[in-house]
C-alpha cells in the first residue's frame, strides 16, 4: 500500500505546484477575473489546488505513517475528478483558438485548415495527458481505499495488465498527436526554428523536428507497453529495461519540450507553462513503467494473506498477534526477575 501512497504523494505535490503557478498566471493576466472564461479558469485552477492538497495529505499518511481512513480515501477519489475542470478549460481554449488564430498572424501563409488541424492535435494531446494524470491519481487513491477496506483480491497481475494497456494506449495517442503536429508544421511552415512558436494546448513548437522525434519515441514506447500487455516481448525486454525506457522518455520530454521548445523563444511568455507541463509529463511517462512492474511481479491469483495491509487484517489474527507479543513480554519480565 505504501507504493501507492508514494506515487500519489509525488503526483499530488506536482499538481499542487502546477496549480499554484497557473493561478498566479491567471491573476497576473486579469487583475479581477469576475466573469467569462478567466473566472472559470481561476475556479478550475483553485479546484486543482484542492485536488493536490488532498492528495498530498492522503499520500503522506499512507506512505509515512502507514495508516489512513477508508472514507477519506473514497472521498478523495471523487475530489480528484475536479481536476477535469482545468483540462476542460484547456480543451475549450484550444477549440476556440482553432476557430480563429491558433497559428500566429505573422505566418501569413496559414489557412483556416491549418488552425483546425493543429487544434485537433492539441485537443488529442490534452485528452491524452489529462487521462493519464487524472487516471493515475484516481488509480492510486482507489487502490489505497481498496487495501484499507481489505478488498485486495482484484489487484492481481491480470488487473495490472489491463491498466497497462490503457496507459500505454494513452501514451500512443499523445505520441500520434505530437508526431502529426510536428510533421504538418514542417510541411507547411518549415523545419524551424519558428519565431514566434506555434502552440496548441500542451504542444509548443519551436523546432518541429523535436515534436516528430518525441512523437515517434512516445509511439514506440507506448506500443511496447501494449505488446507487453499481450505477453509479447516479456522475455526479450526485461521489466527494468522498460522502466529505464520510460525514464529516458520523461527526461527527453523535459529537456526537449520544455528547455528547448519553451526556452528558445525570446520574451519568456511561455515560461509559466513549464511547471504544468513537467507535472503532466510525469504521469504519462511513469504510469506504464509502474504497471508493467506490477504486472510482472504480482501473481495471477491473489491468495488470502498475500497482501498484509495495516488495518485490513481480521480481528482474530490481530488478537493472536497481540497475545503472542504479550506472552513474549511476560517471559522477558520473568527472565529479568530470575536474574
Amino acid at each position: 500500500m505504501r507504493q501507492f501512497g508514494g506515487m500519489l504523494l509525488t503526483l499530488s505535490a506536482l499538481i499542487t505546484m502546477a496549480s499554484l503557478t497557473g493561478t498566479t498566471a491567471i491573476v497576473a493576466a486579469s487583475d479581477t477575473p469576475n466573469s467569462g472564461k478567466p473566472l472559470y479558469d481561476l475556479i478550475a485552477s483553485l479546484c486543482l489546488s484542492v485536488v493536490g492538497i488532498v492528495g498530498v495529505i492522503m499520500g503522506y499518511v499512507t506512505l509515512i505513517e502507514d495508516r489512513g481512513w477508508s472514507l477519506f480515501s473514497l472521498g478523495s477519489c471523487f475530489i480528484t475528478q475536479l481536476a477535469w475542470l482545468s483540462f476542460i478549460s484547456d480543451l475549450v481554449g484550444v477549440g476556440m483558438a482553432s476557430q480563429m488564430s491558433l497559428v500566429p498572424d505573422s505566418y501569413t501563409q496559414a489557412t483556416p485548415g491549418d488552425n483546425k488541424f493543429l487544434g485537433a492535435m492539441g485537443i488529442l494531446s490534452v485528452l491524452a495527458y489529462a487521462a493519464a494524470f487524472v487516471g493515475s491519481m484516481s488509480f492510486m487513491q482507489f487502490a489505497i481505499y481498496a487495501f484499507q477496506s481489505g478488498n485486495t483480491k482484484r489487484y492481481s497481475a491480470s488487473y495490472y495488465r489491463g491498466r497497462l494497456l490503457y496507459y500505454s494506449s494513452v501514451l500512443c495517442l499523445a505520441g500520434f498527436a505530437q508526431m502529426s503536429a510536428g510533421s504538418y508544421i514542417i510541411s507547411k511552415f518549415g523545419s524551424g526554428p519558428l519565431s514566434p512558436p506555434i502552440g496548441a494546448g500542451p504542444l509548443i513548437v519551436s523546432f518541429p523536428g523535436i515534436n516528430v522525434f518525441l512523437g515517434i519515441l512516445q509511439l514506440l514506447i507506448g506500443s511496447l507497453g501494449v505488446a507487453r500487455h499481450f505477453g509479447l516481448t516479456l522475455e526479450l525486454v526485461h521489466t527494468y529495461i522498460f522502466s529505464w525506457l520510460c525514464l529516458f522518455l520523461w527526461v527527453a520530454m523535459l529537456s526537449l519540450q520544455i528547455l528547448v521548445q519553451i526556452g528558445y523563444p525570446a520574451g519568456g511568455e511561455l515560461v509559466a507553462m513549464s511547471p504544468t507541463l513537467g507535472c503532466i509529463y510525469f504521469a504519462i511517462a511513469f504510469a506504464p513503467a509502474y504497471l508493467d512492474y506490477k504486472t510482472t511481479t504480482t501473481p495471477e491469483e491473489i491468495e488470502d494473506g498475500y497482501y498484509m495491509v495495516h488495518g485490513a487484517a481480521e480481528k482474530e489474527d490481530v488478537q493472536v498477534v497481540e497475545d503472542a507479543v504479550e506472552e513474549v513480554e511476560e517471559k522477558a519480565d520473568k527472565a529479568e526477575q530470575a536474574v
